[in-house]
């Protein structure tokens, strides 16, 4: 059971730790310096998002003790008060980010057993869809957009690389919880050639870097580790893992 708790603490640390990332790279790309409120405040969001996903496993998935699970949404719910805290001085952003607060509850929302009704399990069959929608949008475009941001022409193309790297990554972490999904057949489908796939998304990384403003030497490493994803994915599936994790980590830089 400690090995599965320390599973769960990097299943929700590093993605928070990436969440945060990338909406510190969309403001540092964009030129604005005040972003430290909205970086902290998407870590925290995302930490509760994922912790509250693992509260409600899937039927025949791994499932932590009732004691756990309280204690987790009782972090959940710190987490969440801390985030309103926040929020308390930007009046128009608590309410962006509550009407937002529909795309976490459709993902997890099948799991748990009075929303299933309304949010069908099949809705999962678009788990990288949906994945992706909601790091770019409540990762980056919410706490721009609340923060007073504009957006030119120029910023999408600083920032479109960026969202095809992380669909190459929702994509993989789909791959690894493929037996806990609904239906895995589309997944096998997709990855039937995994090195094929992620070297066409990185080869569309770097054209659309090229139709930007300036080189992001970052954004060229990005593509170099979802090529690198995608040769381990089917001979070490852990090192995908740790490329994929590095690859969010280097939204820092």
């Amino acid at each position: 059971m400690l090995f599965a708790f320390l599973r769960l603490l990097a299943a929700v640390g590093l993605p928070s730790a990436g969440a945060a990332a990338f909406c510190y790279l969309g403001f540092r790309l964009s030129g604005s310096i005040h972003a430290e409120t909205w970086v902290v405040l998407t870590g925290l969001i995302t930490l509760a998002v994922y912790l509250f996903h693992y509260c409600w496993p899937l039927p025949h998935g791994q499932s932590f003790p009732i004691s756990w699970r309280r204690f987790m949404l009782g972090v959940v719910l710190l987490l969440l008060a801390v985030a309103v805290f926040t929020l308390i001085p930007f009046q128009q952003a608590w309410k962006m980010y509550l009407l937002s607060a529909v795309l976490p509850l459709a993902y997890t929302g099948p799991k748990i057993p009075k929303m299933a009704a309304v949010i069908p399990l099949k809705f999962l069959y678009h788990k990288p869809i949906v994945l992706a929608a909601a790091w770019v949008w409540g990762a980056f475009l919410l706490p721009w957009i609340c923060a007073g941001g504009l957006f030119e022409a120029i910023s999408w193309l600083i920032l479109t690389p960026h969202i095809v790297n992380l669909l190459g990554l929702c994509l993989l972490f789909s791959w690894r919880d493929r037996k806990e999904d609904p239906q895995a057949a589309w997944l096998k489908r997709v990855f039937r050639h995994p090195r094929q796939l992620m070297t066409g998304l990185a080869l569309l990384q770097l054209f659309l870097l090229l139709q930007a403003p300036v080189f992001l030497s970052t954004a060229f490493l990005h593509s170099v580790l979802l090529v690198s994803i995608g040769y381990f994915i089917r001979k070490d599936y852990r090192w995908s893992y740790v490329l994929a994790d590095a690859s969010m980590l280097l939204w820092w830089f």
